[in-house]
């Protein structure tokens, strides 16, 4: 991963995201999460709303680290259809508006949304009143 830089690769990580700087120190510990100082990357914060784990904490943490870190931070969101587990709750379209509507406000131009299997119309016409032409 080191050397990827140097190669031109661009890294990206999806980690989870937190409520404190406690709890990243615990993520770099256990190899869940790396330090831009030792790899040189972009954090794809799992922001997922839809998950009964979420806590609004995280979105103001996610955005003390973006204040600091800049560009290197984006935001996932989801999910829209069921995962590899198939009982993981839906995001729905008036959430996912939700959502992006945070995103834009808090400066995020890139968002990832996690299992596109579930896209239908009403999940496409929020994301049109947010794309960049």
């Amino acid at each position: 991963m080191k050397n990827a830089t140097q190669s031109g690769i661009e890294l990206y990580t999806a980690e989870y995201a937190t409520t404190n700087n406690f709890q990243d120190f615990i993520l770099r510990k256990l190899g869940l999460s790396f330090s831009f100082d030792e790899i040189p990357h972009k954090k794809i914060y799992m922001l997922y709303s839809s998950m009964p784990v979420f806590d609004e904490k995280m979105r103001i943490h996610v955005n003390e680290l973006r204040n600091r870190q800049g560009n290197k931070i984006e935001v996932a969101l989801g999910v829209i259809d069921v995962g590899i587990l198939g009982n993981e709750p839906i995001l729905s379209s008036e959430e996912l508006e939700k959502d992006l509507k945070y995103c834009r406000e808090s400066g995020f131009n890139d968002v990832t949304i996690f299992r596109l299997g579930g896209i239908n119309q009403d999940y496409l016409d929020v994301i049109k009143k947010f794309a960049r032409d």
